[in-house]
Formats: C-alpha cells, sequence, structure tokens
C-alpha cells in the first residue's frame, strides 16, 4: 500500500470489527488519526462482562486516543471541536452522531455504506439485497449530509453475491473492499482531486430498522425466501420457529425440489436429511439450534431429536 504522509487529520467513527479494516488501512497509507470515536463498553455473556467495542481494542492496540460517549454533550463536541479535523471518516459506528457534530470538519464526513447508492438507503443494505435475493451489491463511499445515505457520492464498486454468503460473510467482505479504496478515494478527495456526485433521489429505495420478530419463519412462503431470510438475519435475530414449544434457529439451508404441507418435517435419515414443507418447494435444513443447545449439523441433529412427522409453527403452542 503507498503511504501517503500529509497534513491531514482525521477522526475515525466505528464500532465492530470490520470497521478496523478500514482504520488499519488508513494508518498504514500514512493518515493522522487523532482519536477514534467508538461505542462506550456494554455488559456481555453470561458471566455480564463490561466488554469494549472490537474497534476500541485496535485503537489501543496502536495508541490512539479513544472516545466512547453515552451522548453527544457540550464536553463531547468541544472534546471532538478542539482536535481540529480536516475530515470524520464513519465506518458502521452504529449510533447517530448530531449535525453539530457533523458540521466540525471543514472537509466534511466521508462514510462507507455497503450497498450501491441510491440503493438500500438506512440500517440494512446487506440484509435487504439478501433477502431480495439480489445477485450484485456492491461499496459507496459517500459525503454525509443531513439526511439518510443522501450525500454525494465519492466512489462505487460493485460486488458479486455468492450462493453460500450469508449476512456476516458478505457485510465483512463488503467493508474490506471498502477499505482497500478508502485511503486512495480519501487522499484525492482531500486534493481535490475527485468531484462528489449527486445521488439521483428518484431512484432511492430504503431499508427498514431489522426487529425481532423479522426473523420468525412463515412457512407459507416459498422456500426461496425463507432460504434468504436464514442467510439475511444472521448474527441476529437469526431465522428461527417453533416445534412442539422449543424454539429452533435456523443457520444453512436449501432449497429442494417437492412438496409437503407448509411447516410439515421429514426426517430421512438415510439421506440423513431434514426437509420442511413451504409455500413451495422444500426446505432442506443443514445447520439448526435447538433453545438453550449448541448449534447442531443436520446429520447429527437427526441422531438426538426425533421430529419427523411434526410440524414447524410460527407460534409456541403446538
Amino acid at each position: 500500500m503507498k503511504v501517503m504522509q500529509n497534513k491531514f487529520k482525521l477522526v475515525f467513527f466505528g464500532s465492530p470489527f470490520f470497521a478496523s479494516y478500514s482504520l488499519e488501512n488508513l494508518i498504514k497509507a500514512g493518515f493522522h488519526i487523532t482519536a477514534v470515536v467508538t461505542q462506550p463498553p456494554k455488559i456481555k455473556g453470561r458471566n455480564q462482562v463490561k466488554t469494549e467495542t472490537d474497534l476500541a481494542k485496535i485503537a489501543q492496540k496502536h495508541n490512539l486516543k479513544t472516545i466512547t460517549p453515552e451522548i453527544f454533550n457540550d464536553d463531547i463536541f468541544a472534546e471532538l471541536k478542539n482536535l481540529s479535523a480536516d475530515a470524520f471518516i464513519v465506518v458502521a459506528y452504529g449510533k447517530i452522531i448530531p449535525q453539530t457534530i457533523l458540521n466540525l470538519p471543514p472537509h466534511g464526513v466521508i462514510n462507507i455504506h455497503p450497498s450501491l447508492l441510491p440503493k438500500y438507503r438506512g440500517p440494512s443494505p446487506v440484509q435487504t439485497a439478501l433477502l431480495n435475493n439480489e445477485k450484485i451489491t456492491g461499496v459507496s463511499i459517500m459525503k454525509i449530509d443531513n439526511k439518510v445515505d443522501h450525500g454525494p457520492i465519492l466512489f462505487q464498486v460493485s460486488e458479486q453475491i455468492n450462493d453460500d454468503d450469508n449476512n456476516i460473510i458478505l457485510t465483512d467482505r463488503l467493508f474490506q473492499i471498502g477499505a482497500k479504496y478508502l485511503p486512495d478515494i480519501l487522499w484525492k478527495y482531500l486534493h481535490k482531486n475527485l468531484t462528489p456526485q449527486p445521488q439521483d433521489d428518484n431512484l432511492a429505495t430504503y431499508t427498514k430498522l431489522i426487529k425481532k420478530q423479522d426473523g420468525l419463519i412463515n412457512w407459507l412462503d416459498e422456500a426461496v425466501y425463507i432460504n434468504q431470510q436464514i442467510k439475511a438475519y444472521q448474527p441476529w435475530p437469526t431465522a428461527y420457529s417453533y416445534c412442539q414449544n422449543v424454539l429452533y434457529k435456523f443457520y444453512k439451508s436449501k432449497i429442494i425440489k417437492g412438496k409437503l404441507p407448509p411447516g410439515k418435517i421429514i426426517v430421512d435419515k438415510k439421506n440423513r436429511q431434514l426437509l420442511v414443507g413451504t409455500g413451495k418447494d422444500l426446505l432442506s435444513v443443514d445447520i439448526i439450534q435447538p433453545e438453550g443447545k449448541n448449534k447442531l449439523p443436520i446429520k447429527d441433529f437427526i441422531l438426538g431429536y426425533n421430529l419427523d412427522g411434526l410440524f414447524f409453527t410460527t407460534h409456541p403452542k403446538t
């Protein structure tokens, strides 16, 4: 990677591990990161341990100043203003940043968004692309303005969606792609060698904030949609269903031609398959997790659980 020693100062906003790809690449390229803003530590796990974000750990590895605001109050505003950053970089920060903060850097705020804007603006672009069974998605590097994912585009690149992609795999790959191009695009933009291009609002589509209920499988839907639902809703809320008062989560599946009543379960022990009827075709489950248990490949699951002839339903009671 070309090292670009320069006078520009950046503040980097992000939280999950995949945001670290961009942070690391900006550091390698010679950009001056004056601070990393990330979400505050959260209580996690059975032991209720206070855990920092993955990005906070990466920032500490590089001895970078870390700011973890619960809210953007006057003190945080003053702290960020005093850093005199030329631009802010936002990569999956996960919280709304007030406009007063976004107005601070003279060169604005640059964001990596995992879709080909203006398609799939909003909070769930990767999940929505998977749910819609898209074959192509991509990455946009854009300037943030006062509307959701509305700002002008600095750069876009397309990426194929593979058959074995789920939300975790595809999100990680898209942010790696964005991180690959970010240093060069940012360098050109800051040196006024790149002109941001406005989006065509007439082509805009919007994604929704995902809720737990979205993961509930309706077996009247076609197998192709349920298969995409399983891919899209990892790691949360996961696609799930009920059988005899037990919740089951689904992690991998494929589509098989055939017909069964929606939700009916047939176990084929000879071929080590668990087949479920849908509105069209059958869903062959590859990885499943009974509530309170570990995820199991289907060959192990059918040895310990006998669901043959039963039904998956949308409610606990059967």
